[in-house]
């Protein structure tokens, strides 16, 4: 593990933070920040993915901006166990797959 990803998973937590107490702007900086960060890394725990989309989804979902927040939750179910997603999440990733579905759907009709 390079001293980075701990760093990055700090400060995804930091964005929780500023989300949760309303402060999107900082939350957003923070996430642009960090993806930066993972786009310069290689061979990264997939924890640090994961912490990485669930607060974008976060951030997303706050701001109603819901493809971002579908795009943004699928990648946090790719690097996420089964075993460790909380019975809510795994709700949204049942949602998540059936507006796929649906989008895919209406575009054949």
């Amino acid at each position: 593990m390079c001293i980075e990803e701990p760093i990055l998973y700090i400060k995804m937590q930091i964005a929780t933070f500023q989300l949760e107490k309303g402060s999107q702007k900082e939350c957003k900086k923070l996430l642009e920040d960090g993806k930066s960060t993972l786009d310069s890394m290689t061979d990264i725990d997939p924890s640090v993915y994961a912490n990485y989309y669930w607060v974008s989804s976060q951030y997303h979902k706050s701001g109603q901006e819901f493809a971002e927040f579908y795009k943004s939750a699928l990648l946090y179910l790719v690097y996420t166990s089964v075993e460790s997603l909380l019975e809510s999440f795994k709700l949204v990733g049942i949602m998540c797959c059936l507006e796929l579905f649906y989008q895919g759907s209406s575009r054949c009709l």
